[in-house]
């Protein structure tokens, strides 16, 4: 049987954390005979980590804030699950995801949601710029790169994780781009998405340290500081 991990970064969450780990908890209980989930608490200042502490995850916690690409990276490589999936927080995707996504990774490497629900107009468009824009520096060949739900296989995960350098939003990007070096196989699947209102997520702000980041990754590429990415080759 499949043995999954649902790795979460959290930071200041203590209004949901509770109530969604659970939720996390019975949904992979019922789906599954062995699962674990890692929140990694990125520094919070608020009442996470007593929050975390009435569940029965495994708790990482920082001590200062890191950013969301460092969070899931310590997540993913502490897990040990046969497939390894990251998700934010706020549950904001359907995670019956993740069963479609064990179903897939018998034949892929990489499953990445792909969004269509509630969600804002603008940020479709940015989306969208943003897809654009990263296929034609990059060369990435997905078609919804910041959806925040995504599974590995732990052989995938092994290798790429630990190659990562990204701290902040644009770490998937990074990811799906190492992936894409390494050979493995990616596959979307479609995801329900419910936007959240109160998101700290600025789409000016973010989007140009994004922009700047994905300048960063193809120069850092050229300049070979991804080169021990060539020996993960399958």
């Amino acid at each position: 049987m499949a043995y999954v991990s649902l790795v979460i970064p959290a930071f200041n969450e203590e209004a949901v954390i509770y109530k969604n780990v659970k939720a996390a908890e019975a949904f992979l209980r019922g789906n599954f005979s062995e699962y674990e989930i890692i929140v990694v608490d990125d520094g919070s200042s608020d009442n996470t980590c007593n929050q975390l502490a009435k569940t029965q995850a495994q708790v990482v916690r920082f001590d200062k804030n890191m950013g969301k690409g460092a969070a899931v990276r310590e997540g993913m490589i502490r897990a040990g699950g046969d497939f390894i999936f990251f998700t934010d927080a706020d549950l904001p995707y359907s995670l019956e995801f993740i069963k479609k996504g064990v179903e897939a990774l018998s034949k892929v490497d990489i499953v990445c949601g792909r969004r269509f629900g509630s969600y804002p107009p603008h940020r479709r468009f940015a989306s969208w710029f943003y897809n654009r824009l990263i296929f034609a520096v990059l060369g990435i060949c997905v078609r919804d790169v910041q959806c925040g739900i995504k599974g590995f296989s732990r052989f995938a995960a092994r290798q790429i994780f630990p190659v990562c350098k990204i701290n902040s939003f644009a770490f998937d990007t990074e990811v799906l781009f190492l992936a894409q070096q390494m050979g493995f196989i990616i596959e979307s699947i479609q995801v329900p998405v419910s936007h959240r209102k109160d998101s700290s997520v600025n789409v000016f702000r973010d989007g140009l340290k994004m922009l700047a980041d994905v300048v960063k990754i193809r120069k850092g590429f050229e300049a070979g500081v991804y080169e021990s990415c060539e020996s993960f080759e399958r």
